[in-house]
């Protein structure tokens, strides 16, 4: 957290050898050289700082004079009391313009180190970097201050100084789980592809007016820590070096940026969860800043190690995260008092209903709050909800939380809509600017989340898992749906994408619940038929959430006879299971239904409709089962592929029960990249998913309707 040095500087003409002298002498014609005493006051900037947070060992000062390295000085005879540490210094006085760079917890690494008189400070930044352990650091953290004297270094230049920031190099992140109790216990907590090496001073392009915006990373190697292990029920601390971060509408994020991963104990089993840092650049981590991650509910089994939760997209789970700035007053008045806030300029994109909150830390009781004028007067006190003419603000005083919400949509060509609050107490007063901005362009719908395809298991057919897995069958159809140009935040579907999961044990799915998070159930072709249990719970889910989609897929003669009777189909009456029929060589459309959507109007075939002499051509020898509701009235399948041109009612080879979300498919093959069993008609070719051909097209249609029952639109 930030620390405030104040410099309660005494400047004696130096002329006693009791001080140790190891310092490097500037070049100069006999300059002065002072002892300077100084003294760094070390705030807390919340209830639950630790003392290791606070704690100075060591001081090292690099001075500058025309942005060029002099000399080197350290502090010594260093003494701490309530957070005070106090310190001597030699200095050299100088009118050169100058700038003294000041680094804590670091002597060690500075004394292995040479440098080069006259070098500027961007060249001593790439220098001043320590090695971060995969055992992670919790005491004695490198911390790092500036001090600008543009009249150069003397007496009374340093006596206008008021203080000096000392920010930590790394960032502290809380995990808390008490919100899950009952359903999870946390045990571990590691950290995946974070920086290896930290950067002991941030690259100036990197700081503005004291505020880090931007990670300063000195290489590109990445290093996991070990798995720290919970002694406190519910909450985990972590202390981490500075990384990257990547924005959310980049797949790469998932593979490459930096994550948590916690771990614990879920329906009797030990499982794994991924959380995310950052909110615009997802793994972004900056110096300074203080994470925290509460996890609000947990929505499924998680993944069963930290390496394949940390490369997921998916958490599982419901998290706050809550990023403080740094921005913390403080004063000394009686001991320690302070107010801190998570930011003070609160920026909400969008227009009206866009929201966000304030987090407040103090150990003062009375605090109040207002608006402040265009003056800077007060202008009406707050005291649980109150509007201006541009947000509704909401004080939860017992939470220490300020709620902010827009009023009205953003103004076409602005300006930007501001206000301003004020947090008062009889001590210390501080100021928060509420700022409304436009909606990004460019950047799609992201407000529509992922689409949760599970594959029943991962024999044929499958779409695969986080880690690939995908079955030859489906290879064509996984290619459509994983490019972003198809389905993404800039897609022909607006999306934020797919998230694919399967394995071959359903151990971790108990009950419907687990269910849940999933929107679509691939239920492809299995090796062993579902029994009457997973059947029920795949129903129940059906009918219980709405927005579900069931995907029933056959291959050759493996079925899944309790599934198809849950949803009313006998086998013998409503299927035939004769696939091996060599005269069928295609599929074709089906002409007596209204198909507009899938072949004329959806999104990937609008201006470009999809011929109507179009045949599906079959995958291998076997032609597929066809399914038939001749027989069953209430929830008619709609065909959309007929297996022979006979009977749309009878032949159905693909179809939708729109009624009740549920695709059927009766020869999953269509799906594949290729085709070796016929000689014409169309198949799926393209190896990188683009919508090359009629055959593209129909599966991409059915897949935007897909996406478009999860998101409540069809």
């Amino acid at each position: 957290m930030k620390r405030i040095i104040y410099i309660t500087a005494i400047f004696l003409l130096f002329c006693s050898c009791s001080f140790e002298e190891n310092e490097i002498i500037p070049n100069g014609n006999n300059r002065e050289k002072f002892i300077a005493e100084m003294s760094l006051f070390s705030s807390v900037s919340d209830l639950q700082t630790k003392s290791d947070e606070t704690s100075i060992q060591d001081v090292v000062l690099f001075v500058f004079e025309n942005n060029q390295y002099k000399y080197i000085t350290s502090g010594k005879k260093l003494s701490t009391q309530n957070n005070k540490t106090s310190f001597q210094a030699i200095l050299y006085e100088t009118t050169t313009p100058s700038e003294i760079v000041l680094i804590a917890n670091a002597e060690e690494e500075i004394e292995q180190l040479n440098f080069n008189l006259n070098i500027s400070k961007n060249e001593l930044v790439a220098l001043l970097t320590k090695t971060y352990p995969a055992a992670g650091i919790y005491t004695h953290f490198p911390m790092w201050g500036e001090m600008s004297l543009p009249d150069g270094i003397t007496q009374s230049a340093i006596e206008s100084q008021q203080s000096i920031e000392v920010l930590r190099a790394i960032a502290r992140v809380d995990i808390h789980t008490t919100d899950v109790a009952q359903t999870f216990t946390l045990q571990t907590v590691q950290a995946f592809r974070v920086s290896q090496t930290i950067q002991m001073i941030p690259t100036p392009a990197n700081v503005t007016q004291g505020k880090v915006t931007a990670p300063s990373v000195p290489s590109n190697s990445l290093t996991n820590t070990n798995a720290k292990t919970v002694n406190q029920a519910h909450t985990a601390t972590l202390y981490l070096p500075e990384s990257i971060g990547f924005p959310v509408t980049q797949e790469a994020y998932v593979t490459e940026a930096s994550c948590i991963v916690i771990g614990g104990e879920y329906n009797n089993n030990t499982r794994y969860y991924r959380l995310n840092l950052g909110k615009e650049q997802i793994g972004q981590i900056l110096r300074n800043y203080h994470y925290q991650i509460r996890v609000k509910k947990i929505y499924g089994p998680g993944y069963p190690t930290p390496e394949a939760a940390s490369l997921s997209a998916d958490a599982f789970m419901e998290v706050e995260l809550i990023e403080w700035e740094e921005y913390e007053t403080y004063v000394e008045w009686s001991g320690r008092f302070f107010l801190g806030v998570s930011t003070r300029h609160l920026q909400l994109k969008g227009n009206s209903g866009t929201s966000d909150n304030i987090q407040l830390t103090t150990n003062i009781d009375d605090y109040s709050l207002y608006w402040v004028n265009s003056q800077g007067e007060e202008a009406g006190e707050i005291t649980t909800i109150s509007n201006d003419a541009h947000f509704s603000v909401t004080f939860d005083r017992h939470a220490n939380q300020i709620h902010i919400e827009t009023r009205n949509n953003y103004p076409s060509g602005g300006p930007n809509p501001e206000s301003k609050i004020r947090i008062k107490t009889s001590r210390i007063t501080v100021d928060v600017l509420l700022e409304q901005l436009p909606e990004e362009s460019g950047g799609g719908n992201t407000e529509k989340g992922y689409i949760r395809v599970l594959s029943w298991n991962l024999s044929e057919g499958s779409l695969g898992n986080n880690s690939g897995n995908v079955d030859v069958l489906s290879q064509g159809l996984s290619h459509i749906l994983k490019n972003t140009s198809n389905f993404g935040p800039n897609g022909t579907v607006k999306t934020k994408g797919f998230l694919f999961y399967g394995s071959n044990s359903q151990s971790h799915l108990q009950k419907k619940e687990d269910l849940e998070p999933y929107d679509v159930i691939f239920l492809n072709p299995a090796g062993t038929q579902l029994d009457d249990k997973y059947s029920t719970m795949i129903y129940d889910w059906l009918t219980l959430y709405p927005n579900k989609v069931l995907f029933v897929g056959y291959y050759g003669s493996i079925n899944q006879n309790e599934m198809l009777g849950k949803l009313g189909i006998v086998n013998g009456v409503n299927i035939d299971w004769n696939y091996a029929l060599p005269n069928i060589l295609y599929y074709y459309l089906n002409s007596n239904a209204d198909l507009s959507y899938f072949t004329n109007d959806g999104p990937f075939s609008s201006g470009s409709p999809i011929g109507a002499s179009f045949k599906f051509r079959r995958y291998d020898n076997s032609a597929g089962i066809k399914l038939s509701y001749s027989t069953i009235t209430s929830n008619p399948i709609t065909p959309l592929l007929l297996r022979e041109k006979k009977n749309a009612s009878t032949d159905i080879l693909l179809g939708i029960d729109f009624n009740r979300n549920v695709v059927y498919c009766g020869d999953i093959g269509i799906f594949a990249l290729g085709s070796n069993g016929s000689t014409n008609g169309e198949y799926l070719t393209s190896t990188n998913g683009s919508i090359n051909n009629d055959a593209a097209k129909l599966v991409a249609n059915l897949w935007a309707w897909i996406v478009g029952r999860v998101y409540g639109e069809h």
